[in-house]
């Protein structure tokens, strides 16, 4: 049967506000169904403050959440969420994060998270790539201190993107570096932090 242009015309309105109110309602239920790892809560300051930070970290228009959190023996982790989790392979990442101290922002498509202990300063840079449908760890950086007397031990900063580093603000040398995702970013930690070897553990 052949419509006509009046029933025509009414079909593909009915079409598209099917499709929007669809495409409405999976937005909607992705930016307020963040479920956090079992056993664990949102870390919360003495002032009651959470750290996090809601922004849209891969650019589909859908705010997604970064946000510590601790379980009943008061060991922290960071939870990533992507909230479009029909666009990746998981709805989220966490890795442990055993800091007192958190400070997580976004800027110029990059999730800076800057932790500390008051004596140990670290700084981790992560940024979306759709061909990894993952965030990839593009910087960083630590600064150590001894305590009593409070002393400068030294500091080391990777470009990941490059493939450089420096150590105590000197010249940059090459080094060849895998690619490290939320997937895998716990078990390079360590092999990060003594870059340049300069902290003497």
């Amino acid at each position: 049967m052949k419509l006509n242009k009046n029933s025509q015309t009414k079909l593909r309105t009915t079409i598209f506000i099917v499709t929007f109110l669809t495409f409405f309602s999976i937005n909607a239920k992705s930016q307020n169904s963040f479920t956090l790892p079992n056993g664990y809560k949102t870390y919360k300051d003495y002032d009651g403050r959470e750290s996090r930070t809601d922004v849209d970290f891969d650019g589909d228009g859908v705010k997604d959440l970064a946000i510590v959190c601790t379980d009943k023996n008061d060991n922290k982790i960071i939870v990533v969420y992507l909230a479009s989790n029909w666009l990746v392979d998981q709805s989220y990442w966490w890795f442990p994060w055993n800091y007192p101290t958190n400070k997580l922002s976004f800027a110029n498509n990059v999730l800076n998270i800057d932790s500390d202990d008051e004596y140990n300063y670290i700084n981790l840079k992560l940024k979306y790539y759709s061909n990894l449908k993952n965030m990839k760890l593009i910087g960083y950086s630590r600064t150590y201190y001894f305590r009593h007397p409070t002393t400068l031990v030294g500091s080391n900063s990777i470009n990941l993107n490059t493939g450089e580093y420096s150590v105590n603000g000197g010249i940059n040398k090459k080094i060849d570096i895998a690619t490290i995702t939320l997937s895998n970013i716990e078990k390079y930690f360590d092999y990060l932090s003594n870059i340049g070897g300069v902290f003497g553990e």
